[in-house]
């Protein structure tokens, strides 16, 4: 039996081959997951599902090479069972940091559900406190799902939320003829300038789609109530619709 950590040893280099393979394998797939055009739902889950192949594909190695390096190479084991180590222990910590932060922020109460909390370039309505993750509803539009632990390095506002707002929704078509990111700052501003708006929340405006003659615009907003929402709308494509 060899005990003497030999780095001559043609083992040692299939091992340093093999792990480099692996590691170029799944860098290319993430690459070309990044690349490839499919629905956007798809995209996040295929990613996810390729890190969990890749974490059980170097958990595998490590634990064979292990085996097979016990006999041959017991030093160079060792030094293998310290990575296979100190990778579960990151993974057990990756999993269940979040787990843990959620617990101390549920206790200690800081948070309720209705706050408006604000950091960085991110505002929003706390509506749910989830397992791992606190979710907020931005924009008055889509749910964002924040990590706890992240919530731990950041300075936070929060104010209270008053009374319950409503989400304005609806399509508008403006001529290919004008600057585009122009019209959309335009309508913005003229949303905030509305007085049934809920300026606490920012106006989107997103391309829809492309059309020969025409852009198909999605603008949504935050009112006050949800009686405004028609006039709202009118207000805007009388605006811009037509110009």
């Amino acid at each position: 039996m060899d005990t003497e950590f030999n780095l001559t040893n043609p083992n040692i280099y299939a091992f340093i081959i093999f792990g480099v393979i692996i590691y170029f394998i799944f860098r290319i797939l993430h690459f070309v997951n990044k690349k490839i055009t499919y629905k956007n739902i798809l995209k996040p889950k295929i990613a996810k599902s390729i890190y969990i192949l890749e974490l059980f594909t170097w958990f595998l190695f490590l634990f064979k090479s292990i085996q097979h390096f016990t006999t041959k190479n017991p030093l160079f084991s060792y030094l293998l069972i310290f990575i296979l180590a100190f990778l579960l222990i990151w993974t057990l910590w990756y999993i269940l940091k979040d787990y843990f932060a959620g617990l101390y922020i549920k206790i200690c109460g800081k948070y309720k559900k209705d706050d408006i909390i604000s950091f960085d370039t991110i505002s929003g309505k706390i509506v749910k406190f989830a397992e791992r993750k606190l979710i907020i509803e931005t924009n008055g539009l889509q749910n964002l799902e924040i990590p706890y632990s992240k919530l731990f390095d950041k300075y936070i506002s929060i104010s209270t939320s008053v009374g319950n707002f409503s989400k304005a929704d609806f399509l508008i078509k403006i001529s290919n003829n004008v600057d585009i990111e122009e019209v959309i700052e335009k309508i913005k501003i003229s949303l905030i300038q509305f007085p049934w708006t809920n300026t606490k929340f920012t106006p989107s405006i997103k391309i829809e789609r492309l059309e020969a003659d025409f852009v198909c615009l999605r603008v949504t907003a935050s009112i006050i109530d949800n009686k405004y929402i028609s006039v709202l709308e009118s207000k805007i494509k009388e605006k811009f619709e037509n110009n």
